[in-house]
């Protein structure tokens, strides 16, 4: 700094002070920058408020996202469970149709065998059926209709194809 050249325009120098202090005493710019200071930290803590909140509700969308995520996962697994228990309820369903067709089945041999009847369970009207003769080789057919007979007749007409 000793080195510095001690020649300065002393009128620049003089102008320039005095436009400085012009500056620092004029009160309304120094109002004006002061509320500027103000209004830019007034900016900056709202806009980090702004910031936090937003920061937030990206948290609590982010949590809620999660949870629609790990209940589509739950719900693919009951599904897959859904459709294990419906092909098992058809499985079920198809076996007990099985078995009420071979009980069926087994009655009517019964049936046949102690009676010599084999009825016409599609029939839903009348009383039909069969009466067979295994000695024979021949079936006779037989059809009644309980809104013109009385039952008391139509078991009278059977018993007498029966034995004869």
């Amino acid at each position: 700094m000793g080195d510095a050249p001690r020649n300065f325009d002393l009128e620049n120098l003089w102008s320039y002070c005095d436009d400085l202090v012009g500056v620092l005493r004029d009160k309304r710019d120094i109002r004006v920058l002061s509320q500027c200071l103000e209004y830019s930290n007034a900016i900056q803590s709202s806009s980090n408020s702004d910031f936090n909140d937003v920061q937030s509700s990206i948290r609590d969308f982010q949590k809620k996202i999660d949870d629609c995520k790990q209940k589509i996962e739950e719900a693919k697994s009951n599904v897959v469970a859904d459709e294990e228990l419906g092909q098992l309820q058809k499985q079920l369903d198809e076996e007990l149709q099985t078995e009420h067709l071979l009980l069926e089945d087994t009655k009517l041999s019964f049936y046949a065998s102690v009676t010599n009847i084999i009825p016409d369970l599609d029939s839903k009207c009348n009383f039909s059926g069969q009466i067979v003769r295994r000695d024979k080789q021949v079936a006779q057919r037989f059809d009644f209709d309980p809104a013109k007979e009385d039952s008391y007749d139509i078991c009278n007409s059977i018993w007498k194809m029966i034995n004869h």
